[in-house]
Order: C-alpha cells, then sequence, then structure tokens
C-alpha cells in the first residue's frame, strides 16, 4: 500500500470517527430538547384533555408566570445544552 492511499485510509477513518460523535451529541441534544418539550407539556396540562373538556385549547392553557418562567428555563436549559454538545465538534485543528 502507497503511503498516500495510506493516509486517505486514516483519514477516511478519521472522518468516521468525528461523524460518530457527532451523531452521539447530535442524540444527546435531541434527548434534553424532547425532554423539555415533554415537560412542558405535562406543566400546561396538554396531553389530554379531561373528558367533556369543549373549552378551546387556549383556555385550557395554564400560563401563569411561574408556569411560563418554568417552560422558558426548560427551553433555555435545552439550548444551552445543546450548544456544549455540538460546538466541540466545529473547532477546528489548526
Amino acid at each position: 500500500m502507497t503511503e498516500d492511499k495510506k493516509k486517505n485510509l486514516e483519514m477516511c477513518f478519521e472522518n468516521v470517527e468525528k461523524l460518530v460523535n457527532l451523531r452521539r451529541s447530535l442524540d444527546e441534544s435531541l434527548r434534553i430538547v424532547n425532554l423539555a418539550i415533554h415537560r412542558s407539556m405535562e406543566e400546561m396540562d396538554l396531553f389530554e384533555p379531561p373528558e367533556n373538556d369543549t373549552r378551546y385549547e387556549e383556555e385550557r392553557l395554564d400560563t401563569r408566570n411561574e408556569i411560563v418562567e418554568y417552560i422558558k428555563d426548560n427551553f433555555d436549559h435545552a439550548l444551552w445544552k445543546t450548544m456544549q454538545n455540538v460546538l466541540p465538534h466545529y473547532k477546528t485543528n489548526k
């Protein structure tokens, strides 16, 4: 095997490793975002309306300041964790 082929093959494996690590980070970020959405929906009681509840969704929503702040904090945390997970994959090795 020539030196060029060997280098190309090594680069391919390095790229595969980077892709696998990126995928792992993206999966973790997706899990965090899904958890934030789930918690927010639970807090706002959006999963299943009570029997015979004919009100519109907007009327059923609990929009107290504490609830809105809790939801905002969940999404802020999810965004921050996503940035922390993904940013290292965009740093270059110069």
